[in-house]
């Protein structure tokens, strides 16, 4: 009897499991490729994208309850949100710097390096 309920209790534990909704999780910098099985009453995997103009785009994603999708456009200062609901569906979003921070670097670097041209010759 003991064997029949201990069978039961794991079934009752991998079945949770396997409809458990499955999503990448991260803050800000980290790796957002982490996996996690999202708790009983997720229903959402949802992504929050925030626009800095200096650091870049900064991520969370997260599984969460409830949901409501939210749009901007980069440069804005509300985030931006979204949500899905099939496993690992927050897949495609990274943490990244704006193209004109790149720019700005990539102008600095080229000026540095004509200075130092300009006083070795």
């Amino acid at each position: 009897m003991k064997s029949l309920l201990m069978l039961l209790a794991v079934a009752a534990i991998t079945i949770g499991q396997a409809q458990a909704l499955q999503c990448h999780i991260c803050e800000s910098a980290d790796n957002c490729k982490e996996a996690r099985y999202c708790p009983g009453p997720s229903q959402f995997c949802k992504t929050t994208i925030n626009f800095q103009r200096l650091s870049g785009n900064l991520v969370k994603k997260e599984c969460a309850n409830y949901c409501v999708a939210q749009n901007s456009d980069a440069g804005q200062t509300q985030p931006q949100v979204r949500c899905c609901t099939t496993d690992l569906c927050n897949a495609g979003i990274e943490n990244s710097a704006p193209v004109h921070t790149l720019l700005s670097l990539a102008v600095l670097a080229l000026s540095l390096t004509l200075a130092l041209v300009s006083i070795l010759y």
